[in-house]
């Protein structure tokens, strides 16, 4: 894909008139959602909206005509984050209003099939509330991705950490193969953790309560993991096994959403 490309299929990089050709026949429109918070001296604020943005790219490109991708959300929910300089951070009804309004905006062209392409684990219980709401108030076909998801074994075995998903060695990975400038390689640094504070309450806990850890307790940097093991290559396998599985996953997802549909 040449760096031209993305017109084709990007809404924000388009003209009015390419986009009513290109929405007539739009099958769905991707919504990438990330965040802007802390990720240590390793990667950059955007990380999570850039990777999510660049996953969305690579689909559309993969699938044109039948995707269309709108401009990302960049604030996400990130109050675990706010100790850290320069992060920010919205309420989830705040995001939850922003999305609707995506999805409104977008239904009035005759789009009726999202797909919200989430990059901060941060954002997934409030996602996975509004899809519900916007299927059975809004009336259209949504389904929440957080696309680490869809390879968790793999990540498992390609860390070499036992706590990881931060400003990690996959995080960076991902970084280095869909988007270098958001990894600061030269700065890449082993993360300091502590102790958990409460018995089964840690992130890769098995038998698990849900505790909401501001990330200054867990770490002192803000990362996860061990970014020096971060490599291009390894975010490249797992980026590419991940888009396959999105690729047939969407394709499934536009053909049942209009059996659903019929059904309403």
């Amino acid at each position: 894909m040449n760096d031209n490309d993305h017109r084709r299929f990007e809404l924000e990089t388009m003209t009015t008139a390419e986009a009513r050709a290109l929405l007539s026949g739009v099958k769905a429109a991707l919504i990438p959602i990330g965040s802007t918070e802390q990720h240590g001296t390793n990667m950059t604020m955007n990380t999570d909206t850039r990777l999510a943005q660049a996953m969305c790219t690579k689909l559309g490109a993969a699938m044109y005509p039948d995707l269309v991708v709108l401009p990302p959300i960049s604030v996400g929910i990130s109050y675990h984050h706010m100790a850290f300089a320069g992060s920010m951070t919205l309420s989830p009804a705040t995001l939850q209003a922003v999305l609707f309004d995506y999805i409104r905006s977008m239904k009035k062209h005759g789009v009726q099939r999202f797909i919200l392409m989430n990059g901060h684990g941060g954002n997934q219980s409030a996602l996975s509330s509004a899809a519900t709401v916007a299927l059975h108030e809004l009336e259209v076909e949504v389904v929440n991705v957080f696309y680490w998801n869809l390879a968790t074994e793999e990540i498992k075995q390609a860390a070499v950490t036992e706590r990881y998903g931060h400003a990690c060695e996959i995080e960076a990975s991902f970084g280095l193969y869909l988007d270098s400038s958001i990894v600061r390689s030269d700065k890449l640094r082993t993360s300091t953790l502590h102790e958990y504070p409460m018995p089964y309450s840690g992130l890769e806990a098995g038998p698990k309560v849900d505790y909401p850890y501001p990330w200054q307790y867990l770490t002192t940097d803000g990362s996860l993991g061990d970014a020096t093991q971060a490599s291009r290559e390894k975010g490249e396998a797992l980026i590419e096994l991940i888009a396959g599985r999105l690729q047939t996953f969407i394709s499934s997802f536009i053909v049942r959403g209009d059996t659903y549909a019929a059904g309403k």
